[in-house]
């Protein structure tokens, strides 16, 4: 079905939103009419707008794309996207910063902090996130430059967030679990307009939790207003705003004594309870506007502005020795960033020669703005150590002392296309193309250092679908990708003459195989890929302290993602990934060590059954397995190795009534000790031990 068609079916109900699932079993339950940014029913979507910004169905795009919908968020009870990713074959977690956040996830081999919400690049530097008001989560393997521009090659993932019903309805959840967890949500759909026009929708989120980990309590606060007007059956105008604080202490986790990770009780606290929390936010809102031209062609825009700060204390490892002294930093953080950015596209269908074809053509602006004060203790004349087998807290601080003050400016401009060609009912094809203009001015006042740099890339992209048989397609595809190497990732960093660094490079290849089965209620997704990064900083041996650009990572693997409604009360999600991820060439580091925090062997899978009908109707019983293998804890060509884990999570539901249901959720069964991610021998973060949260949900 066509992009038009479906918009033209919508525009008999003005602002129609398909139905939700009904929280009670009933046979009864309204189908939802899927579109590629709505809601799904059960955990089975068929379309997306992620990999091409253009409403298609998933088996037509020549990339592997995993679409985590709402359900399975719900079934989970996650409260932020990392519990999306968890279930995605291909993907691991990565660098948390501390506890605060989810900074970083490993992609294909990768680490990647490259993210969009609603199409548009979202996260810049160290933003929390919460999933209160997330309809679905989809996840682009592989590069995806072509279209969203700077970014990492290994993959992307694009948050689509809630949008108003055209109904008067309120959901209420309240969850308490183990170790202090308190949580209170709020969904209130509004129709602000008798003609329903007008609608609105806020999704509020109040988190108070203790932790395993000692000294460690957070709290959050999450608000996402969004309002609909569509004063015609052609016009369609949103206003959605964020905003989040979150207040935790920052928590770099274990060290490995003598390298061993294990060495420590994982609730073993590190850092100074009395530096307090992190206080971590930031405020987000957008306009956007879409118009039907005729029912072929479309023309949408859309703005958004985002700022953010973090502001606190800390003491962070920065060595330790094989007695179990640990030497820490006396850390002090002011960062503050911005961003504006700007897209406007237009979307058609028309045919040339018989062929079909469906055009995005677009142009984007961002301009973005950082100031960072980091200071922070000199170790070597102040070690402000600790005793990591019998900490002893609250000495005095270390004195500190300006180490970075950093303001960054970016504004680039870019130019993006892609066309979608169908030759055949059977063979069709993608091709993509973004020309950024990039100009950046940051500068060190410290030392009055000013780096500036204006690369213009351009970054393409190309593929092929084959059905080769009806629900059996092959394809293959192959981008480029392309992010600058100073940014908020690697801070001011520049060559030893005061040069910005050659931007980081990557090309990524993937073939492979989408299957319908089961009677198109189980979907297939396998793929085979190698990705390359090249000019990935490292360190300059010819100038201590300063980096080159002479790394170069090579990751090649495969993966295989499934995700299904088996049947009306059977629905299931999981993957598994082979990810040989290392150094291929570096000037420090040996040829063929294995990138760190990447397993070889990974994977997960979730089931859920949901009684429909009969006595048990309304009881829903699931579980899941993950499986993590061993890996490379360092950088160094894996001095030490973080050793693999399997955890089992188990779930239960009941609904009372057609708007009362009761959950309970309870992970990690067996009190597994692991550790969910490392970075080096002083920074290694344990999984959180057997935990059992009751969750109770009421719609009115």
């Amino acid at each position: 079905m066509r992009e038009a068609q479906r918009r033209s079916s919508r525009a008999r109900r003005p602002n129609a939103s398909p139905e939700e699932p009904n929280p009670a079993a009933s046979d009864a339950r309204p189908a939802i009419a899927e579109r590629g940014n709505g809601p799904v029913d059960g955990y089975r979507a068929t379309r997306t707008t992620s990999g091409t910004k253009t409403d298609a169905l998933l088996k037509d795009i020549p990339q592997e794309i995993v679409v985590v919908p709402r359900q399975v968020l719900e079934d989970r009870n996650a409260t932020t996207v990392a519990g999306a990713l968890d279930v995605v074959g291909g993907v691991t977690r990565g660098n948390n910063f501390g506890g605060l956040n989810n900074y970083e996830f490993n992609i294909r081999g990768f680490p990647t902090r490259n993210a969009a919400k609603n199409g548009i690049s979202a996260v810049r530097r160290y933003e929390p996130d919460d999933a209160a008001n997330v309809e679905r989560v989809e996840v682009m393997m592989g590069p995806s430059g072509a279209l969203y521009g700077r970014s990492d090659p290994s993959g992307f993932y694009n948050v689509i967030t809630k949008q108003p019903l055209d109904r008067n309805v309120v959901t209420a959840t309240g969850t308490v679990g183990s170790y202090g967890v308190r949580r209170a949500t709020i969904d209130a759909n509004q129709v602000l307009s008798q003609d329903k026009a007008w609608l609105g929708r806020v999704n509020v989120a109040v988190d108070q939790r203790d932790s395993f980990r000692d000294f460690n309590h957070s709290e959050r606060v999450f608000v996402a207003p969004v309002i609909s007007y569509t004063p015609s059956a052609d016009w369609r105008v949103t206003f959605e705003a964020e905003y989040l604080k979150d207040d935790r202490p920052f928590d770099r986790g274990l060290v490995a004594i003598n390298k061993n990770v294990g060495s420590l009780p994982i609730s073993r606290f590190l850092g100074e309870p009395n530096d307090g929390p992190i206080r971590n936010q930031y405020a987000l809102a957008t306009a956007r506007v879409e118009h039907d031209i005729n029912k072929d062609w479309l023309v949408r825009f859309a703005t958004q502005y985002k700022e953010g700060s973090l502001y606190g204390w800390t003491a962070e490892p920065v060595s330790v020795n094989a007695a179990g002294t640990l030497t820490r930093r006396n850390t002090f953080r002011d960062y503050n960033w911005a961003s504006s950015n700007s897209q406007f596209e237009t979307v058609g269908h028309f045919g040339i020669g018989g062929l079909k074809n469906t055009l995005l053509a677009g142009v984007e602006y961002e301009h973005y703005t950082a100031r960072e004060d980091y200071r922070r203790s000199d170790n070597t004349t102040s070690p402000y150590s600790i005793n990591a087998f019998n900490p002893v807290y609250g000495q005095v601080k270390a004195p500190v002392s300006i180490y970075s003050l950093f303001t960054d400016r970016v504004d680039t401009y870019g130019l993006y296309g892609s066309l979608q060609t169908e030759w055949t009912p059977q063979i069709k094809t993608l091709v993509g193309l973004r020309y950024d203009n990039y100009n950046q001015d940051a500068r060190q006042l410290i030392t009055g250092q000013r780096i500036t740099q204006n690369p213009d890339p351009v970054i393409p992209k190309a593929g092929v679908t084959y059905e080769i048989i009806p629900n059996f397609t092959l394809f293959a595809d192959v981008a480029k990708s392309f992010r600058p190497n100073l940014d908020s990732d690697t801070g001011f960093t520049g060559t030893s003459t005061g040069q910005a660094f050659a931007p980081e490079t990557g090309i990524g290849y993937e073939a492979g195989a989408k299957w319908e089965l089961l009677n198109n209620t189980l979907s297939v997704t396998a793929a085979a890929f190698k990705i390359v990064k090249e000019n990935v900083l490292t360190a300059d041996p010819a100038n201590p302290g300063f980096n080159t650009t002479a790394g170069q990572v090579t990751s090649t693997g495969f993966d295989v993602n499934v995700v299904g409604n088996l049947t009306r009360e059977l629905r299931v999600i999981g993957g598994y990934a082979y990810t040989d991820a290392r150094v291929t060439k570096d000037i420090t580091i040996p040829a063929g060590a294995r990138f760190p925090n990447v397993p070889l062997n990974s994977g997960s899978m979730m089931a859920v059954y949901e009684w429909r009908s009969g006595p048990f109707s309304g009881l829903g019983l699931g579980g899941g397995v993950s499986v993590v293998g061993s890996r490379a804890g360092d950088t160094t060509g894996g001095t030490f190795t973080v050793p693999g884990y399997t955890k089992f999570d188990a779930l239960a539901y009941y609904s009372i009534n057609s708007t009362t249901k009761i959950s309970l959720n309870i992970y990690n069964i067996t009190n597994r000790v692991y550790y969910e991610q490392v970075r080096s021998a002083t920074n290694i973060y344990p999984g959180q031990p057997r935990s059992v949260w009751l969750t109770l949900k009421s719609t009115f």
